[in-house]
């Protein structure tokens, strides 16, 4: 009968299998050693392992390169962020997947606004700085225009002509360099013959209190010089260093070179200032005096600042009861062609 059927034959076990051919009524008998049996067993089961090391290792290794494909772009995008962040400027990665590449231009968009912002932020403050400035520059302040006519009126009076005389030229070059043709930047010379005025008019006006001379290196009177720059700091050295001098007071304006840049000192021997009250002056918009011209010196530091770099400014040293001196520094640089409102000038080094 059709089955299988398990015997024991020659001392082992055999699997017999018992079959029926259709249509002739033969008997198909297939006889199998139990040790055949093990044998194929143990090789099909060698089979299997080998197959599931292989699925395996196939698995791993498209594993890595799906990963790779992935993780690769994810890292190379990190890495030009943080490139960016630390202050570089590299073209962020766009690559991989459509996703990370969709991210990577979000990315890129993302900083390119930012950037247009702040260069809009920054020239908006650029403006809005030369703006102020430009008000503190052009303004004379009504105090001292009618302090010097007072005086003036008075000497006339007095029969001061000569005197009265030296004032009102004073004054006229004062006003006339004020204007300068409507230029922000104008020679050193110029600079100087206004600040001189400047000293002229104050010194008749305190009667003679106080002394002031000018020593600059003729080599450097071509160069150019932001407008009303050193008059703030003369009227620091008057109003304020000169207070409590009664006689034998000295201020000496000096241009010279160094470091191949251009110095201006405002010295006085004046009483000198704690160390407190020039981190005021330099770091708050203070003026030396309502008779003053209304700018401050922390107004010229930020005009230069502005107009040449950074590394450009006044500054402040003094020392109590040995007076104080104010410098400003700029580059040597030359007027090349017309002054352009905006620029202020077309200079070369």
């Amino acid at each position: 009968e059709n089955g299988t059927y398990e015997i024991r034959a020659d001392g082992q076990n055999e699997t017999v299998i018992v079959r029926s051919v259709a249509y002739t009524g033969w008997k198909m008998i297939g006889v199998v050693p139990e040790s055949v049996q093990k044998s194929n067993f143990k090789n099909f089961r060698y089979y299997v392992f080998a197959t599931i090391l292989v699925l395996l290792v196939m698995l791993l290794e498209g594993n890595q390169l799906v990963s790779r494909k992935i993780s690769k772009p994810i890292r190379e995008l990190d890495a030009s962020v943080k490139t960016y962040e630390a202050g570089g400027k590299p073209d962020i990665y766009i690559g991989g997947s459509s996703e990370i590449r969709h991210l990577g231009h979000s990315v890129q968009k993302s900083y390119e606004q930012i950037e247009e912002l702040m260069d809009e932020i920054i020239r908006q403050q650029n403006e809005r700085r030369k703006s102020e400035l430009a008000v503190l520059q052009n303004q004379i302040n009504p105090h001292f225009l009618y302090n010097t006519l007072d005086s003036i009126i008075w000497m006339i009076q007095s029969g001061e002509y000569k005197g009265a005389e030296q004032m009102v030229s004073s004054l006229a070059k004062f006003f006339r360099i004020s204007l300068s043709q409507g230029k922000d930047i104008i020679p050193l010379e110029k600079e100087l013959e206004h600040a001189t005025s400047y000293l002229a008019i104050q010194n008749i006006r305190f009667k003679d209190k106080f002394e002031f001379s000018v020593q600059a290196d003729k080599k450097l009177l071509h160069y150019l010089c932001p407008k009303l720059s050193i008059q703030p700091l003369l009227e620091n050295a008057i109003y304020h260093g000169m207070e409590g001098v009664y006689d034998d007071g000295e201020i000496t304006i000096s241009v010279y070179e160094k470091d191949n840049l251009i110095h201006i000192d405002v010295s006085d021997n004046g009483l000198g200032m704690p160390e407190k009250v020039v981190e005021y002056i330099m770091h708050n918009r203070v003026v030396s005096s309502k008779r003053g011209s209304g700018i401050g010196v922390r107004n010229v530091d930020e005009r230069i600042k502005l107009i040449y770099g950074e590394q450009y400014g006044v500054t402040i040293e003094s020392e109590l009861d040995e007076g104080t001196t104010a410098t400003i520094i700029i580059p040597k640089l030359e007027e090349t062609a017309e002054i352009n409102s905006d620029e202020s000038n077309k200079t070369k080094l």
